[in-house]
């Protein structure tokens, strides 16, 4: 599988030893993670069918749109 630019951070990145989140439930959490925002900005994002409203991007089209390849498994 292509996947340089996550090669990259793999190589080049930061290890988080200490971090949070804003919303402590799976769901909810991951749409926040995805996009980098809070969850009382992300709408029915936020919701646990984890359906993103148009007009948010997430981090896998990000990457997917500079070359790498994105996969899906279980949860979408």
């Amino acid at each position: 599988m292509k996947t340089p630019h996550c090669d990259r951070v793999a190589r080049e990145g930061v290890l988080f030893k200490n971090a949070f989140t804003s919303n402590p439930k799976c769901s909810t959490r991951r749409a926040t993670i995805l996009n980098g925002r809070n969850r009382w900005e992300l709408k029915e994002a936020v919701s646990h069918n984890g359906l993103f409203p148009e007009g948010f991007e997430v981090y896998p089209d990000l990457l997917e749109r500079a070359g790498d390849t994105v996969g899906l498994t279980r949860k979408g």
